[in-house]
């Protein structure tokens, strides 16, 4: 069952639209990792961890 649920996981695409409803660090992105496990180093310089995609592209 695991393997199938990975599966599902790693072939859904989520539309970020306007981007408020999606987590900019914490929302899985490329191969079904969030940006905060990939780069590391730059979530723990981030000041916002939580922001949305919105507020990140509002803040430059």
């Amino acid at each position: 069952m695991a393997r199938e649920c990975e599966w599902f996981r790693e072939s859904v695409v989520k539309q970020v639209g306007d981007g408020s409803e999606t987590f900019f660090w914490t929302d899985p992105w490329i191969g079904g990792s969030p940006l905060c496990e990939m780069f590391e180093c730059l979530f723990d310089m981030a000041e916002n961890k939580t922001c949305t995609v919105a507020e990140m592209s509002s803040s430059g």
